[in-house]
């Protein structure tokens, strides 16, 4: 995954922003209980949609740093004692969970690299497609979790509830939550190309575009949304997701086809990159708009 100094600054604002959640709900909770919850529930979903910008083994090696945060993250909340078992199955099952991807990642690797030779001459046959989804399928139940992390992990959320205690994720208030999507929404900004330029100009304004809503696509991960508008921003996220990749996709193609008839193709194409993308993007927003959240498409 190519990450440009402004994507870096957006996740790593991002990450930030996880840190002071924290230290923030440390600060406002009053009794042990309330404060250990509400550490809890700031941790961020580790579940949820995320954009993934690169190939099989990106994302198993995604899973495995959003895994070995939230392991991170629950050896540093120390827990009142009527949950130390609960909170210890929890951390139990977190730490198999990140044994379990580490294990898969050689097998993503491997199969990153089939996906390569398969798309190297720019074709992928009816017989390779199929190659590659019955191998990742395989993949897929050779290193699933075993049955009993699912085990420890009813156990432990179990066991909280029983003890009176709310320790799953929750997303920010509405007010911040609005503030923060929207603040990613505006950095990814609408794309623009202009309207006649070279192939290499029109290459530097996609690729510039493309990094524009990469750091944002990225960074809508670390946002738990609440259960009204999760829809939202998973679409929303899968959106500009794959507005990036359009978007590089059409720079690489004029790295092929950089005649006029081609760069005219190109400028099409990417003025209509939203829609190209399943309108997923603008459907994001009647969504948000439906639930009374007020976030809307960049000016």
């Amino acid at each position: 995954m190519v990450r440009t100094s402004r994507t870096r600054s957006v996740v790593a604002a991002a990450a930030a922003l996880v840190a002071a959640g924290l230290a923030a709900a440390t600060a406002q909770a009053g009794s042990p209980k309330t404060a250990y919850e509400a550490r809890m529930q700031a941790r961020p979903d580790t579940v949820q949609y995320r954009c993934v910008l690169g190939d099989d083994a990106d994302g198993a090696r995604l899973r495995i740093r959003l895994e070995q945060r939230d392991v991170a993250l629950l050896q540093s909340i120390h827990p009142p004692a009527d949950v130390a078992h609960a909170h210890a199955q929890l951390l139990a099952a977190a730490q198999a969970l990140l044994a379990s991807s580490r294990r898969a990642l050689p097998s993503y690797v491997r199969l990153a690299a089939l996906r390569r030779r398969a798309q190297a001459d720019g074709v992928v046959s009816a017989t390779e497609q199929h190659r590659l989804q019955d191998e990742f399928t395989k993949i897929a139940m050779r290193t699933a979790p075993p049955r009993k992390v699912g085990a420890m992990l009813g156990a432990a959320l179990r066991e909280f509830r029983r003890r009176g205690y709310e320790v799953e994720p929750k997303g920010p208030p509405k007010p911040v939550y609005e503030r923060r999507v929207q603040a990613l929404v505006d950095a990814a900004g609408k794309p623009r190309f202009s309207a006649a330029g070279t192939a290499a100009e029109l290459r530097s304004e996609l690729l510039r575009q493309a990094s524009a809503a990469a750091g944002p696509a990225l960074a809508l991960g670390d946002i738990t949304p609440a259960e009204p508008v999760a829809y939202a921003q998973q679409k929303l996220t899968a959106g500009l997701c794959e507005r990036v990749r359009l978007l590089r996709g059409f720079a690489a193609t004029l790295l092929k086809r950089h005649d006029a008839t081609g760069v005219r193709a190109v400028r099409l194409n990417a003025r209509d990159v939203d829609e190209l993308a399943g309108r997923l993007y603008e459907a994001a927003f009647d969504d948000y708009r439906a639930a009374g959240y007020r976030i809307r498409p960049p000016r």
